[in-house]
């Protein structure tokens, strides 16, 4: 028990010191936890900005296929029709 008028004995200040440690170990614990979260935060962000591209890209090549489908059963039926009518005249 710390007396107010005496000073305090050795153990009280190697309380105070590893209390002091364990702070000081704490924020930098907690400092680099928030880097490293922010950091991946950034990373995701960032491949989610790249995902959505390659979404957005890939929509556009398949609307091209699709326009390219359906040129082809245009042609196809074009053709069959002539067809159709080249044996219609034999």
């Amino acid at each position: 028990m710390i007396i107010e008028n005496e000073p305090p004995t050795g153990w009280h200040w190697v309380a105070v010191t590893l209390a002091g440690a364990v702070a000081v170990l704490w924020r930098v614990i907690v400092s680099f936890v928030k880097s490293d979260m922010q950091k991946t935060q950034r990373e995701h962000s960032s491949a989610i900005a790249e995902l959505k591209s390659s979404n957005a890209e890939l929509r556009t090549r398949s609307d091209a296929c699709e326009e390219d489908r359906a040129n082809i059963r245009v042609e196809l039926a074009t053709v069959k029709t002539e067809l159709d009518i080249i044996k219609s005249r034999e």
